[in-house]
């Protein structure tokens, strides 16, 4: 909850005109259905060494401005780190968009990809991130 008061209070100050908008850690699959219905897109960081999940809307804030906002109360990433987008996909919250991943692993084999996005299986808890992967997997 303090990290919600920071966040809406340091976004004011940075954006007076925008709105406050929440960021959830670790939601469960309820509460990421309840913050996304309205719009259907959420955006994501996920920490690979302390297998935390940070999630908000689309159309509230982009990845920086989120991860300005957790190094302002001191969050600390754990290396790897991987942020994206989700949408609902055949009745689940999926990854679809992952620009950091794709221009990241582009030039990559898809066993490295792989090996490499192994390390967020724990993220199927949240979303389904076996979509992404694939998709990554056959543009290689």
């Amino acid at each position: 909850m303090r990290l919600q008061q920071y966040i809406n209070e340091e976004w004011i100050k940075l954006y007076p005109n925008k709105p406050k908008f929440e960021v959830l850690k670790n939601p469960s699959k309820k509460e990421i259905t309840n913050l996304l219905t309205k719009n259907g897109r959420g955006r994501f960081i996920a920490d690979g060494l302390y297998k935390i999940l940070w999630l908000w809307d689309s159309y509230n804030g982009i990845h920086q401005d989120v991860y300005n906002d957790l190094w302002r109360q001191n969050v600390k990433f754990g290396s790897p780190s991987i942020d994206g987008e989700i949408k609902m996909l055949k009745g689940k919250w999926t990854m679809y968009r992952s620009d950091e991943l794709f221009n990241v692993y582009y030039d990559k084999s898809p066993e490295e990809v792989e090996k490499r996005l192994k390390k967020f299986k724990w993220l199927e808890k949240y979303i389904d991130i076996l979509y992404y992967i694939n998709k990554v997997k056959e543009g290689l």
